[in-house]
């Protein structure tokens, strides 16, 4: 959970997981109690870094700009998935969001892979520090 909430990926679809496995909850209240416990981490991570300052620029670390384009979205997000919670049945939920999961996941690791070839890229030079020509 910590690595989730510092990585910034909240953590959800592995604390609903791991509730529902070690503490025999059933979809909807593990997908309720992660919902708590993401509030909580993302309420001590901004009073965490709140203060901070950016190392290069002269402003905080939390880019606030980014912050008011995205809440809409992700307050709109959130209420359509607790009506969804309302409205399915537990193995649809559990269906729908094992499909995401492995969505995101494979996402996540075709940009990780996209940003390991050009950063190994960048970093090849010759012994005159050009860079070398693949």
């Amino acid at each position: 959970m910590t690595l989730a909430v510092m990585s910034g990926i909240g953590g959800g679809g592995i604390i609903v997981s791991l509730l529902m496995v070690f503490f025999s909850l059933d979809t909807k209240r593990a997908i309720a109690v992660s919902g708590v416990t993401i509030l909580v981490g993302s309420l001590t991570r901004f009073m965490t870094t709140m203060q901070k300052r950016h190392p290069d620029k002269d402003s905080t670390v939390i880019d606030y700009g980014i912050s008011n384009v995205m809440l809409p979205t992700v307050l709109i997000g959130s209420l359509i998935g607790v009506f969804m919670n309302l409205i399915l049945p537990d193995l649809v939920l559990q269906m729908s969001l094992t499909v995401l999961l492995i969505f995101l996941t494979v996402q996540s690791g075709g940009k990780a892979m996209q940003i390991y070839h050009k950063e190994s890229l960048a970093g090849k030079t010759d012994e005159n520090g050009k860079q070398e020509k693949t």
